[in-house]
């Protein structure tokens, strides 16, 4: 028995023998290349945005009268193996044959009915372009080339495959249908009255943008530049003489320092004929960095931790909304302003003078979503990334770049998100890190006369570290830290940020103005709490300073680990993610069908990668839809990170729930997410709660519960959201005797 492609088609529509069946499921275990045809087939069939066949293509193979007659078994013995190698070179070829035998299976089998309706639309259809349209002599000839449809019998013993039985049903054409229905070329000039129409269209365009462009009447850019710095220079001498007429001038000496400006760079105006020059006379004034600035303390705000009353009905949880809109639970300082759609990073304006950035990994899962851009692609390798690009380093990947062409090297490590920042007044480079951690390596340079420095931004904080003369590396670690109350903020924020220093001591700027020495590790987040200040006796002494003793933090062992080490099952499941993604023009669509795959951890790769960068409606459909507890998990941490980043994320997640599951279930679903610590754990009515919901009819409910459930108790009890009814019942009543044994989910004198 041959494999044919019209074989395999039986195969996969079911219309095959038992026997056959099983001959052919053997054969597919035996010979590869016939195997990956069968997936391959699978793959085409569920492709989404494969372009279909031209309906009016003669060409060989390509003919729609091709297909049928392959279909049909009517196509000549010497044509088959032409056509089949025509499917195989094709995806849209081999799709349509596919579709086209499944459809036929279907209709032919009794188990697709066409509607009436449908068929007397296609008559109307068919017979007003048969009624309207010429038919040209050439193809009313008997010698026209056109492929009509010929049924003539062929003996059985010339059929390639005679094992195949398709049912025999009884054909009969409509009276009002010709025989032979061909569509004649139309040769109409419209295309060319329309490419006349659209040069007319840019030709006026042009003549409009010289009209309106005040360069021409005001000589080149460079003049009208020139021009309106002159005018802003004497718009300033105007200001300042009339401030100084109306005051007397005053002479004071300046401090000597300022704390330094929360954000250091300044937004620069370019024009669109020169994008690197600047059109503001006077950029925002910046101070100078220096040492002796003790006089001014920095008072950072205090995190704390507030009691919201967790709601128990979607009515509790509107009027709870209704409240906390004029408390303010979520301090400022580690809030964001409110977006109507939600972004990981705000992505800087690109500067232009920031230092060549080339990403030289091989073989690694980078994604790059580039400064203004909604969409986000795999990063090749040799790569320029600019300022303004977000970068996530996804599970089991790293990343490394060559700075300054050798003046420094990065390295990202899993689950990392970074924006590359420009080059400011006292940086050369910077860098928003929004969690994961990253490896600053830079060389040797005695000879250099200005300090290099760089800047690092977490939550709308600014620290600048300054390089010394000898290599070195800074290391940073920011790891995210999760909500464990209802609507409440963690006691220490939703960051903590670490950074080491390897080689000589680095100079830090902190946020509150103070220059140290980092010569091992500092805790950068949550920040010190308020100095307190006792007043001495003598008016004219400096007051006593109370301060405590910094912890110093050992050098993680992460550090010393040049390249990530996987496992075999993890290399596996890492190649295969990549090659999914690979040729993706839109990397977060792709990634939402992906937390779909068949392969468990593939989809929990994808479902993480989106949680890196933040694409919560993404996260919820993943929650709601996915088939796996390994990408519903991921997508559970994704969201809780993001939820309480800032107070606009609450209802921004309610409106996604609500479009996604009803009204209850949202509210159950948006009041897990928040989390239980271990005072939930002891309470009864909290622990019963989170039992019930375990019968519950989303996966998305039943997958919260039983993971506080074990968070809680460090137990499942052998309970898999989406196991069998009767094997889950069995899960649930042990927790129940759990429960009746001892009143809640952890005994009242053992906390977790």
């Amino acid at each position: 028995m041959k494999l044919s492609l019209r074989f395999l088609l039986a195969y996969l529509d079911d219309i095959l023998s038992p026997a056959d069946t099983a001959e052919v499921s053997k054969r597919l275990k035996q010979e590869r290349p016939a195997g990956q045809l069968v997936k391959r087939i699978g793959e085409v069939v569920r492709r989404r945005r494969l372009s279909a066949p031209d309906p009016l293509d003669e060409t060989a193979g390509k003919d729609a009268n091709d297909v049928a007659e392959y279909l049909d078994n009517v196509m000549p013995a010497g044509q088959i193996n032409e056509f089949e190698q025509s499917c195989l070179d094709s995806d849209e070829l081999l799709a349509e044959a596919a579709i086209s035998h499944q459809i036929l299976t279907l209709v032919l089998a009794g188990d697709g009915e066409i509607p009436s309706s449908t068929r007397q639309r296609l008559d109307q259809i068919a017979n007003s372009v048969v009624s309207d349209t010429p038919v040209s002599k050439a193809k009313q000839a008997p010698a026209s080339k056109s492929k009509t449809l010929q049924l003539e019998p062929i003996p059985v013993d010339q059929l390639e495959n005679p094992a195949i039985d398709f049912p025999e049903t009884e054909l009969s054409a409509s009276a009002n249908i010709p025989a032979k229905l061909e569509l004649p070329q139309h040769h109409s000039n419209w295309k060319q009255s329309a490419a006349f129409v659209a040069v007319g269209l840019l030709f006026a365009a042009w003549v409009y943008s010289i009209a309106t462009d005040p360069s021409f009447r005001n000589g080149t850019p460079e003049d009208a530049l020139q021009n309106q710095l002159a005018d802003n220079d004497q718009n300033d001498q105007v200001i300042e003489e009339s401030q100084e007429a109306e005051s007397p001038p005053q002479i004071s000496k300046p401090p000597a320092n300022e704390t330094i400006q929360k954000t250091a760079t300044a937004t620069t105006h370019v024009t669109a004929n020169n994008p690197g020059i600047s059109i503001d006379p006077k950029p925002p004034f910046l101070p100078t960095l220096t040492l002796d600035d003790t006089k001014k303390k920095f008072q950072p705000p205090v995190v704390q931790p507030t009691e919201s009353s967790r709601p128990t009905s979607p009515a509790d949880a509107k009027t709870l909304v209704m409240i906390n809109k004029d408390e303010k639970s979520i301090p400022p300082t580690f809030t964001k302003p409110d977006q109507a759609k939600p972004a990981p990073i705000k992505p800087p304006e690109k500067v232009s003078f920031t230092p060549s950035i080339i990403y030289n990994s091989q073989k690694q899962a980078l994604i790059r979503q580039a400064v203004g851009q909604t969409t986000a692609i795999l990063v090749p390798t040799m790569s320029d990334i600019e300022a303004g690009d977000q970068l996530f380093c996804t599970h089991y990947s790293e990343a490394k770049f060559t700075i300054g062409g050798g003046l420094a090297d990065l390295q990202l490590l899993e689950n990392t998100a970074i924006t590359v920042l420009g080059a400011d007044e006292h940086s050369f480079i910077g860098f928003d890190v929004n969690q994961g951690r990253l490896i600053f390596s830079y060389q040797s340079d005695l000879a250099q006369e200005v300090p290099k420095r760089i800047r690092l931004v977490i939550q709308d904080l600014t620290w600048y570290f300054e390089l010394p003369k000898t290599a070195g590396s800074i290391v940073i670690e920011v790891a995210p830290q999760h909500c464990t109350h209802y609507e409440t903020l963690p006691a220490q924020g939703l960051i903590v940020a670490s950074a080491w220093a390897t080689g000589s001591p680095v100079r830090l700027l902190l946020p509150q103005g103070e220059w140290e020495e980092l010569k091992q590790g500092k805790r950068l987040l949550p920040l010190p709490a308020p100095i307190e200040q006792a007043q001495t006796d003598q008016p004219d002494q400096s007051p006593l300073v109370k301060e405590s003793t910094p912890v110093l933090l050992p050098i993680p062992a992460w550090t010393s680990q040049t390249t990530l080490t996987l496992s075999n099952s993890q290399a596996r499941d890492h190649r295969e993610f990549i090659n999914k993604i690979s040729d993706s023009a839109n990397l977060w669509l792709d990634l939402e069908g992906i937390v779909n795959d068949p392969h468990p951890r593939i989809a929990e790769l994808a479902a993480q990668s989106l949680a890196l960068g933040n694409r919560t409606d993404s996260l919820v459909y993943a929650l709601v839809h996915s088939p796996h507890e390994e990408s519903r998990t991921a997508a559970i941490s994704g969201l809780r990170y993001w939820l309480p980043q800032t107070p606009g994320n609450r209802e921004i997640l309610r409106t996604l729930l609500n479009r996604t599951v009803n009204e209850s279930t949202a509210f159950i679903v948006y009041n897990l997410l928040w989390g239980y610590d271990e005072k939930d754990a002891v309470d009864s009515e909290l622990s019963r709660q989170l039992v019930t919901w375990l019968r519950h009819d989303q996966v998305a409910v039943r997958e919260l519960s039983i993971y506080w459930i074990s968070h809680l108790t460090g137990q499942k009890l052998r309970y898999r959201p989406l196991a069998p009814l009767s094997t889950r019942e069995k899960a649930v009543i042990s927790w129940e005797r759990h429960l009746a044994r001892v009143g809640a989910l952890m005994p009242p004198n053992k906390k977790n």
